[in-house]
């Protein structure tokens, strides 16, 4: 992870991939060894690869939604775009306070517009629902906290 942090995509992958190659772990760990090797596969631009890792990581995990983000990105770099509009959509409903797969999905969706509906013809509606779900998850007092404010 260390290396994933500080900008080295290819020695991580192969820490994660050596990881990967002990039998017996936890599937918790599985699912990050995968989401993460994922991850920086998406950086190096091995998509195909990378597609593999994140589908094994939301099998382990549906729950959580860097998988899906990845997934998302994975596609993207595939050229498959409502694939990846469908992805990052998942992951907003997965995880609604993480803006990130929204901020995806709305800069996607201009650039491949005519290909995206061709396949979800509705999106305009799937957005505005992500978009609506995320404002939903952004008040409370639960995301106050979340978010590291002070509640009084």
């Amino acid at each position: 992870q260390l290396a994933e942090q500080v900008d080295q995509p290819e020695p991580a992958a192969a820490f994660y991939r050596e990881a990967l190659s002990q039998k017996g772990q936890d599937p918790r760990v599985n699912y990050y060894l995968h989401n993460n090797l994922a991850y920086c596969l998406n950086q190096q631009g091995q998509f195909v690869e990378a597609v593999q890792h994140c589908q094994a990581a939301i099998a382990l995990d549906p729950s959580r939604a860097n998988a899906f983000k990845n997934f998302g990105s994975c596609l993207q770099g595939l050229g498959r775009w409502a694939d990846a509009a469908q992805a990052w959509i998942k992951a907003v409903h997965v995880d609604v306070s993480d803006r990130r797969a929204l901020e995806l999905l709305e800069k996607l969706i201009p650039r491949h517009d005519e290909k995206i509906r061709e396949t979800i013809p509705d999106i305009d509606q799937q957005l505005e629902a992500c978009r609506r779900a995320y404002e939903r998850a952004g008040t409370g007092r639960f995301s106050d906290w979340a978010r590291g404010l002070t509640l009084n």
